[in-house]
């Protein structure tokens, strides 16, 4: 299996997949190599690639607030390009590095040249966004018993 094969099996929404379906998603994948500063994806312009940070690392920025540092592995543009929405985050390598680029135009004819292996990378991305839903859900529901504790603390004696 090819560096590029390898860094596709290390994202979530693929790591169900066989490796007949990674070495085809390995087909139309390319390497892009970015320098420190360089903008992969800016939010609210259309962004038609979904990218994987194979080495380096990449600051994600959102006008909300949340700044996240990625490295290996991570993925990045996952939702737009799910989606076909505007990127809700800017993403900014931090210094040198390599990522996988795959390209929708690409993937799409990849999903329509194949109803099988569509339904397997459809499915990989349902389990893997319901996933993610459950932890935020969890996350949610811990933040809210925090604050109840916290709620509840100020009426306790300060020593």
């Amino acid at each position: 299996m090819s560096g590029t094969e390898e860094t596709l099996r290390k994202l979530e929404i693929f790591s169900s997949l066989g490796n007949e379906e990674i070495v085809r998603l390995g087909t139309i994948a390319e390497e892009v190599h970015t320098k420190a500063g360089d903008v992969i994806i800016e939010e609210g312009r259309h962004s038609d690639s979904l990218y994987i940070i194979k080495s380096g690392c990449v600051m994600v920025k959102s006008s909300g607030g949340v700044n996240v540092i990625l490295g290996e592995g991570a993925p990045l543009g996952e939702l737009s390009f799910i989606d076909m929405g505007l990127p809700s985050a800017t993403a900014t390598a931090q210094e040198d590095s390599v990522l996988v680029r795959i390209p929708k135009k690409s993937f799409e004819g990849l999903l329509t040249s194949d109803s099988a292996f569509a339904y397997k990378i459809f499915r990989a991305i349902a389990v893997s966004l319901c996933r993610k839903l459950r932890d935020t859900n969890e996350w949610l529901q811990t933040k809210q018993w925090l604050s109840e504790i916290e709620k509840e603390a100020r009426f306790l004696p300060k020593f």
